[in-house]
């Protein structure tokens, strides 16, 4: 967790005076909300404007549990720690391009109140545009800018500062590089491509990293140069200590990563750099007892293990919880049963009885088709079913439909089921 969600921080927002009324008030980098009511579509419209809002103008806190007039603590329920990261990450990136980073964090502060913190970082990339319309509260191609306590499309002279200081950093970018080239020499400097893990000499050589090894390859970068704690990291050209050159946060482990390594069964070289990498994932919801099994780790083990890790996230304390109770997961078939007398029933029976008897399945032309097979795993039972015949299906479903948001979550939630049976410990 970044200082900007450090518990004097958060205190410090919300500091009460005499008369028990928050002394902060709303501004550039503070906007107060009564509640975090995610389930209502206006609300997360108005959410979506905000954080872009924040995101284009040096980045800000939505302060949730706050009564606006008088500015009074009155808390939250367990809906904001309930969400998923995840699903919050894919509604921006439904309106919200490039996509805009957060962390959230909440702190109890009398007798169980709990007030809701969400920070939005100011973007690296910007602007942030808004690319989808909802009613008349966000519109396409509009850029949102915060006004003193107000999210506004960006006035034209304020645009054009905007677009004055991006090319000014990609100046002082181009300024850096040109340096430590210098620095090195150009005969002994290289173009590494971090989308294509490809390094690139002066002399047209080209050196291709290994998949495996580029998704374990950590990146020294602005997000990450401080840490000093996690997987191995290759320097590029920095100023990190020569003798511990070591970072936190993972570059190239996917959440696909993750599901397809597991499915495929991957005899990933360190099991337990895979289990901290999950800490930095937008998904609580991954398979992680496969890992558990190959680091030769128990259960307790594990969440020692994560516990260490330098990183305060709600998905480091779901994953902790998970391995704590896991019942929650092994419950979800109750909403998607097999014995319902109805057309999504009948489906996800069909596709049951093929999964357990390795039967081929190639019917999987559609979205709909997609989600109830996978609800049909979510229904298997340990040793009733072929494991690769199974594993199998999956890669290529996830292949197949993950670029399709409205089936992210399900699909991590049935490899993780079909994780659990398999591979947590009696």
């Amino acid at each position: 967790m970044s200082d900007k969600l450090s518990d004097s921080v958060l205190r410090e927002l919300i500091k009460l005076n005499a008369q028990n009324r928050v002394i902060k008030r709303e501004g550039l980098q503070v906007e107060f909300k009564r509640v975090f009511d995610w389930n209502n579509n206006e609300s997360r419209a108005k959410y979506v404007k905000s954080i872009a809002s924040f995101a284009n103008r040096g980045g800000g806190y939505m302060i949730f549990g706050v009564k606006n007039s008088p500015k009074e603590i009155e808390g939250i329920d367990e809906s904001f720690s309930a969400i998923d990261d995840a699903n919050i990450s894919a509604y921006l990136n439904n309106y919200l391009a490039p996509s805009v980073d957060y962390e959230r964090s909440e702190i109890e502060v009398d007798n169980g109140v709990k007030v809701g913190f969400l920070y939005v970082f100011e973007a690296v990339r910007k602007p942030v545009v808004c690319i989808k319309d909802y009613g008349i509260i966000l519109s396409e191609s509009t850029i949102y800018y915060r006004y003193n306590s107000r999210s506004e499309r960006i006035k034209s002279s304020d645009l054009i500062n905007l677009l004055d200081e991006v090319k000014q950093r990609e100046s002082e970018k181009w300024s850096e590089l040109f340096s430590k080239i210098a620095k090195f020499g150009v005969d002994s400097s290289a173009i590494y491509s971090t989308d294509l893990g490809q390094i690139s000499t002066l002399n047209g050589n080209k050196f291709i990293l290994d998949e495996r090894l580029l998704r374990r390859l950590q990146v020294i970068d602005q997000y990450s140069s401080n840490e000093v704690d996690g997987a191995p990291a290759v320097k590029i050209v920095g100023e990190i200590d020569e003798a511990g050159t070591v970072i936190t946060r993972s570059r190239y482990l996917y959440d696909v990563d993750f599901m397809c390594d597991y499915l495929n069964g991957v005899n990933v070289s360190e099991p337990e750099e895979y289990l901290k990498a999950l800490c930095y994932q937008q998904a609580a919801i991954l398979p992680v007892y496969y890992y558990l099994d190959k680091a030769n780790l128990s259960v307790d083990e594990g969440i020692d293990l994560l516990n260490g890790v330098n990183k305060n996230s709600w998905v480091k304390n779901k994953i902790i919880n998970r391995l704590r109770d896991d019942s929650r997961l092994r419950q979800g078939r109750q909403f998607k049963t097999i014995s319902a007398q109805t057309a999504a029933g009948n489906v996800r029976r069909r596709y049951h009885e093929r999964l357990t008897n390795s039967l081929n399945i190639d019917d999987l032309n559609s979205e709909g088709k997609a989600k109830r097979l996978l609800e049909a795993v979510i229904n298997l039972d340990v040793d009733t079913y072929d494991k690769n015949f199974v594993h199998t299906i999956l890669v290529g479903l996830i292949d197949q439909f993950y670029s399709v948001r409205q089936l992210n979550a399900l699909m991590r939630e049935a490899v993780s089921y079909l994780d659990l049976i398999e591979n947590r410990p009696q």
